[in-house]
């Protein structure tokens, strides 16, 4: 079973991670053809949800 300590470390770090894949994709939205960005924007809020989804398990 894993200690309470690591899942924290590995959730925090996925957070950290989705939170900086976040601000990659909205600087890709702004550049991308129109025909990309339903694909970005999805690609944010699956991110979004996971980042959103780790904090909670954090608090």
């Amino acid at each position: 079973m894993m200690k309470e300590q690591t899942k924290d470390i590995l959730l925090e770090a996925i957070r950290r991670r989705s939170e900086r894949r976040i601000g990659r994709l909205a600087s890709d939205l702004v550049r991308a053809p129109s025909e990309e960005k339903e694909a970005i924007l999805a690609d944010m809020q699956l991110e979004r949800w996971l980042a959103e989804n780790c904090y909670e398990c954090l608090s």
